[in-house]
């Protein structure tokens, strides 16, 4: 699906989702499929984002390390060459250091995406692509929070 395509036409044909999920958290209209395949790599979780006005502005996804290298050569067949390359080093509940590849692409329009060998849980790689209004979107609500957290602060005082 190109960006900027509204939900209610994703809706209408669900065949590329199974069991597909609608979630609405923190007013972001999101769409989760539990169970999704990008060509033969099996993705256990794709989460496309809707805001801020109900059209497609970005998708996340999470699948088995054992798929990276051939989600790195799909994203790179699809995407060009990564903007960027680096090793990250991420910390186990047991205190371990792991540490795994991180590709980058920016694209002058603002769109960005990382491929990530390491995520959140362990055992687990992720994709996550998202346009410049995702994006801003995304920075403007960290940036709040963190006005909130120091007028917090100062009431402390």
């Amino acid at each position: 699906m190109a960006w900027g395509t509204p939900i209610a036409n994703m809706n209408t044909d669900d065949s590329w989702c199974r069991a597909r999920l609608k979630d609405r958290a923190e007013d972001m209209q999101t769409t989760v499929c539990p169970l999704h395949y990008v060509g033969d790599i099996h993705v256990s979780l794709l989460i496309l984002y809707f805001q801020p006005d109900d059209t497609l502005t970005g998708y996340s996804m999470t699948f088995e390390s054992d798929s990276y290298a051939k989600m790195r050569g799909v994203a790179i067949e699809r995407f060009g060459p990564p903007t960027s390359t680096a090793i990250e080093q991420h910390r186990t509940r047991l205190g371990d250091s792991v540490s795994g590849e991180l590709l980058e692409w920016r694209w002058r329009s603002g769109t960005l995406a990382y491929l990530s060998e390491v995520c959140k849980t362990l055992g687990q790689s992720c994709l996550t692509v998202s346009t410049k209004r995702l994006a801003d979107l995304r920075r403007n609500e960290e940036e709040d929070k963190e006005k909130g957290r120091g007028k917090e602060r100062k009431k402390e005082f």
